[in-house]
C-alpha cells in the first residue's frame, strides 16, 4: 500500500514518524501505515460533474444531509467549488477539537493555489455500511492527481487522506513573486515529487532540504503545516534558492524491504537531487539544510558529496534510539527503563548481528545502517561552515542534546550555535502552554533571517 497523508482519526504521517493528535512526533523510521475499513457492503457512488441546480431532490440533499450518502454528495459539491466551511458543523468532535473552521477549510482546499481547482473525479466507490462508510476515488486537478479517502461516521466527517502525485512539470508563482517549479525527480525506477524554488534575486546559493525520519512529502508536511514550503518561500524572498524532494518511503512504501536502511531511505535519492542541482544551477553554492534526523544525514552526506555548508536545524548528535527512549519514556514513565534498555540493544547492532528484530518500529538492519553514523566526527572532518539551530520549546529534543552540541562543537571556529526560546520542532512560534500542528501559523522571520545571514557570510 502506498504511503498517504493521513488526517484526523486515522494517523498523520509526519517527517518524524507516525503521529496522532495527542502524542508528540516519534523518531520512528518508515513503517507501513494502513487503515482498517469495514466492508459489509459496497456500492458504486454515482456523482455528476455538472452542478445540479433547481432540483427539489438536490435541494433536499444539499440543504440538510440526513445520511452519509447525502453528506458525501454535499461535500463533493462544496469541495469542487473550493469552499467547505459550511460543512464544518458536520466534522466529528475529534476533528473539531483539533481544527478550527479555517484549518478545516485549509485541510481540504489549501492545495488549490498550487494544483488548481478539482476538474473531475474518477474511480469513485464506497465501502462500509449505512452508519460508517469510506468514500474513495481519484481527484484530477489542473496540475496533479490525487487518490483520496473520506471516512464518514453517522453523518459526520471523521477522517480524510490523500496521496498526491505530479503528472507533469508545472510552475506556480506565489503572491510574493516567488516561482516554484514542480517536477518529478527521477532516480532509476523511482519518480519522486519535487519542488525547486529559484530566488527572484538569486545570490548564487541553493539549499537542499533534508527531512526528518519517517515518510515525508516534499513539503515535510506535519499536521497541516507545510514546513519546507514555508521556509523555502521565506528563503527565496531573501535570495536563497532551494530544492525539496519527497522521500521514496511515501510513494514506494510497498517496496521497502526489511533489510533496507539509510541508503535506501535517504542517500541514494539525495545524491540524485544533488546531481540534478549540479545541472540546473551549476554555478551555485549548494548547502545542506537538515531537519531533525535530516541533521545526521546532512553531516554524513557532506563528506560524500562536495557542498559549501551545513544548516543543522532542530536535530541532535545523540543516538536516535536514546532520544526515542526519552520520548517514549516521557509518555509512559513506568516503561522508561525498558525503553532505555531497548536503546542499548539498538546501539549494539551491527550488519553481521542483525536478524530482522524490530526496535522502536524499525528493524535491526535499519539500526545497523544508522549505527554507522557519527555526526560529531563527520562535522569535524568536513570543517564546513555549520549553523546549528535548536529551540528551548522543541519537545522532540532535550536539554542534554543542546548541551552535547555546545560541548563537542561550541569552540569550533567553523560552527555557530543558535538557540531560540519560542519555536516548535518545526520552527513555528509557540509558547509553553499551547502547541499544535493542526493550527495554521506564520513561519517566523527570525529563523529565516538567522539562516540567510549565516549563508551570506
Amino acid at each position: 500500500m502506498k504511503k498517504r497523508l493521513l488526517i484526523a482519526l486515522i494517523c498523520l504521517l509526519t517527517a518524524c514518524g507516525t503521529q496522532t493528535a495527542e502524542t508528540p512526533e516519534s523518531t520512528e523510521a518508515p513503517s507501513e501505515s494502513t487503515q482498517e475499513v469495514s466492508s459489509e457492503g459496497s456500492v458504486e457512488t454515482q456523482l455528476q460533474d455538472e452542478e445540479t441546480t433547481g432540483s427539489e431532490t438536490a435541494e433536499t440533499i444539499f440543504a440538510v444531509p440526513t445520511n452519509n450518502e447525502e453528506l458525501y454528495a454535499l461535500f463533493v459539491k462544496e469541495w469542487k467549488e473550493g469552499d467547505v466551511t459550511s460543512l464544518y458543523p458536520y466534522a466529528s468532535d475529534t476533528i473539531q477539537s483539533m481544527f478550527g473552521e479555517e484549518e478545516f477549510q485549509y485541510m481540504f482546499c489549501g492545495n488549490f493555489p498550487t494544483f488548481g481547482k478539482i476538474l473531475s473525479m474518477e474511480n469513485e466507490k464506497t465501502e462500509g455500511n449505512k452508519n460508517t462508510a469510506t468514500y474513495s476515488g481519484t481527484l484530477l486537478f489542473e496540475n496533479a492527481k490525487a487518490d483520496f479517502q473520506i471516512h464518514l461516521d453517522h453523518v459526520q466527517i471523521a477522517g480524510y487522506y490523500y496521496d498526491l502525485r505530479f503528472e507533469k512539470p508545472f510552475d506556480v508563482t506565489r503572491e510574493n513573486g516567488v516561482t516554484e517549479h514542480y517536477f518529478l525527480l527521477q532516480n532509476g525506477d523511482y519518480l519522486l515529487n519535487a519542488a525547486y524554488v529559484k530566488a527572484p534575486q538569486d545570490n548564487g546559493k541553493v539549499a537542499l532540504f533534508i527531512p526528518g525520519s519517517g515518510p515525508s512529502d516534499y513539503n515535510e508536511t506535519i499536521g497541516i503545516l507545510p514546513t519546507f514550503q514555508d521556509l523555502s518561500g521565506k528563503l527565496a524572498s531573501q535570495g536563497i534558492s532551494s530544492l525539496r524532494v519527497e522521500k521514496r518511503t511515501v510513494r514506494y512504501a510497498s517496496e521497502w524491504k526489511n533489510e533496507d536502511g539509510l541508503e535506501e531511505e535517504y542517500f541514494q535519492d539525495l545524491e540524485a537531487a544533488l546531481n540534478w542541482l549540479s545541472k540546473e544551477s551549476p554555478s551555485s553554492e549548494v548547502w545542506l539544510l537538515g531537519h531533525s534526523l535530516g541533521v545526521n544525514i546532512a553531516a554524513e552526506l557532506c563528506n560524500r558529496h562536495p557542498v559549501s555548508g551545513l544548516i543543522l536545524w532542530n536535530g541532535s548528535a545523540r543516538h536516535l534510539a536514546e532520544i526515542a527512549a526519552d520520548q517514549y519514556g516521557a509518555q509512559v514513565p513506568t516503561a522508561s527503563e525498558l525503553y532505555h534498555q531497548m536503546a542499548e540493544n539498538v546501539k549494539a547492532v551491527t550488519k553481521t548481528s542483525a536478524k530482522g528484530t524490530n526496535y522502536f518500529s524499525c528493524s535491526d538492519y535499519y539500526w545497523a545502517s544508522y549505527n554507522a553514523l557519527d555526526t560529531i566526527a563527520s562535522i569535524k572532518k568536513a570543517k564546513l561552515p555549520t549553523l546549528i539551530i535548536n529551540s528551548l520549546l522543541d519537545r522532540q529534543i532535550f536539554e542534554v542534546d543542546r548541551e552535547l552540541w555546545q560541548k563537542e562543537l561550541g569552540k569550533s571556529d567553523f560552527v555557530t550555535i543558535k538557540v531560540f526560546e519560542d519555536q516548535s520542532h518545526c520552527g513555528y512560534k509557540i509558547d509553553a502552554l499551547t502547541s499544535s500542528y493542526y493550527q495554521l501559523a506564520d513561519f517566523p522571520d527570525e529563523l529565516t533571517d538567522e539562516i540567510v545571514a549565516f549563508m551570506k557570510k
